[in-house]
């Protein structure tokens, strides 16, 4: 199985040599904590970046239950130059009082781990306010 990386050049310079960040654009970039994707040359310079953080947390935190509703912990690292989205997410690790679902095998007849891999509901409007917030956008219920 090949293993495909996002190469994140594209925000931090072009052809032109001008940065895309510089003009305004916001970015997260969101994998498994323990991703070997992090330690990818694009991923690292990123990251070194004065304007740019990760947030670590447990996707727990943000309501990711097995397909039977069993919490599920994901440890998740977002890179990210948006402060809302570091001030949302980082350092929100687990507090549940239950146990947890292993993210392998299947349930119900869905698989656990392709399952886990869509965001909990409650992450995505997480991650829409704050470049919401970062963006000075005013967002609308619908």
């Amino acid at each position: 199985m090949s293993e495909t990386i996002c190469r994140p050049e594209g925000l931090v310079g072009d052809t032109g040599g001008r940065s895309n960040m510089s003009r305004g654009a916001l970015f997260a970039i969101e994998h498994p904590f323990l991703a070997s994707s992090w330690s990818h040359p694009s991923f690292a310079a990123l990251h070194r970046l004065p304007s740019v953080r990760a947030a670590v947390f447990d996707q727990c935190r943000f309501g990711l239950v097995s397909p039977a509703g069993k919490p599920m912990r994901k440890g998740t690292k977002i890179l990210r130059n948006c402060r809302a989205i570091f001030q949302l997410f980082d350092g929100k690790f687990c507090q549940c009082t239950v146990p947890h679902r292993r993210i392998s095998g299947s349930e119900l007849g869905i698989g656990v781990s392709q399952h886990s891999q869509r965001y909990p509901e409650r992450m995505i409007a997480a991650l829409v306010e704050g470049f919401a917030v970062d963006s000075d956008l005013e967002l609308v219920a619908s």
